[in-house]
């Protein structure tokens, strides 16, 4: 087993690094379950280079408190089913005790291709 870390790939996370794991873990349970809303419909062909990026804020049960865009697509459309997406998955998984956080506020990037 390798103790080497190396946190120049990961993501900044406030409040130490020893939740970073946890974050990241966190932050992956979320994106699995917005993933199986995120449906693009059929009828439109969106351009694969959309990008939306949502700010999420979760409370400790999952429950999202806030939704906003903080960067558009450029594609109203696109960004609805980003929205209707995120609150069809509401509630989101709770925050995990260990990360010891009332609410957790989290950056989601849609691409057609999936959550990243």
């Amino acid at each position: 087993s390798s103790t080497t870390s190396n946190t120049s790939s990961t993501p900044a996370t406030q409040g130490g690094g020893s939740t970073s794991a946890l974050d990241a873990q966190y932050y992956a349970a979320v994106a699995a379950r917005i993933q199986p809303f995120f449906q693009l419909p059929e009828i439109k062909t969106f351009d694969p280079a959309l990008v939306t990026i949502v700010i999420i804020t979760i409370n400790t049960s999952g429950e999202v408190a806030d939704t906003q865009i903080e960067s558009s697509s450029g594609d109203a459309l696109y960004d609805q089913f980003v929205l209707k997406s995120i609150e069809a998955a509401n509630p989101l998984p709770p925050i995990p005790p260990a990360l010891r956080k009332q609410r957790i506020e989290m950056g989601l990037k849609f691409s057609p291709g999936g959550i990243h």
